[in-house]
């Protein structure tokens, strides 16, 4: 809300909800077509470029600095810390399940640790 007028807000928010669903909608077939036209390397060198170009034009527009008016959170060391632990316990317990069996000691302890 720092540069965005309060009657603007809801159209902004949708306009970059919209835009990041698109996105993430054209890129996978593009990733798809690059890799089946050419190398698959080039898809991650196509990718890299893009990431490049997003930072520039990000270090380019948005202002440098902390917003005065934000209130200052400390971040959450045990909560993030938390969170990686358990998404990462889940998707070993997921992804590791059909090699060790459901019922192993491996990914029930995954998924309980999860």
């Amino acid at each position: 809300r720092r540069y965005v007028a309060a009657d603007k807000v809801q159209f902004s928010i949708s306009s970059l909800s919209v835009t990041v669903s698109t996105g993430i909608g054209i890129g996978y077939p593009l990733t798809g077509i690059i890799a089946g036209l050419m190398d698959f390397r080039f898809a991650f060198w196509f990718a890299a470029l893009f990431v490049v170009t997003a930072i520039i034009v990000v270090f380019r527009v948005v202002p440098a600095g902390p917003d005065e008016r934000a209130p200052r959170i400390p971040f959450d060391f045990r909560g993030a810390s938390l969170l990686g632990l358990g998404l990462g316990a889940l998707l070993l317990g997921v992804s590791e399940g059909p090699n060790w069996g459901w019922s192993s000691p491996w990914t029930i302890g995954a998924f309980i640790l999860a």
